[in-house]
């Protein structure tokens, strides 16, 4: 039998509330015609504490000394496509990682870049 994972949700989500403070995901939606398109952004609140990458994980190349690894809440998941904005700066996201040990998300982990 398989673990649920539900209560461990809970309970990442409510310490991310606790803790952390609302960012925000913009997402981009493309409509129109390839000769006028027409690009509209639209902004999913979401929950989430921002650190920085330890030095043993900075290489220069993929992980950069101003990259800050960003925990979020699994309310949303986040996409390379995606921006994520947080105090007054946009960064785009360079990769993300779920926090999945069963068939639940616990988190997302943003790897973002101003």
């Amino acid at each position: 039998m398989a673990y649920d994972y539900t209560q461990l949700s809970a309970i990442a989500t409510s310490l991310l509330s606790k803790f952390g403070r609302t960012m925000y995901i913009r997402s981009y939606t493309e409509a129109g015609t390839s000769y006028k398109p027409v690009r509209s952004e639209t902004d999913t609140a979401i929950t989430g504490v921002q650190s920085r990458y330890k030095i043993s994980e900075i290489d220069g190349g993929a992980v950069q000394k101003d990259d800050k690894k960003i925990i979020i809440d699994s309310t949303v998941e986040p996409t390379t496509r995606d921006k994520l904005y947080d105090d007054d700066t946009l960064y785009g996201i360079v990769d993300v990682q779920k926090i999945q040990p069963g068939d639940t998300v616990l988190a997302y982990i943003i790897q973002a870049r101003a």
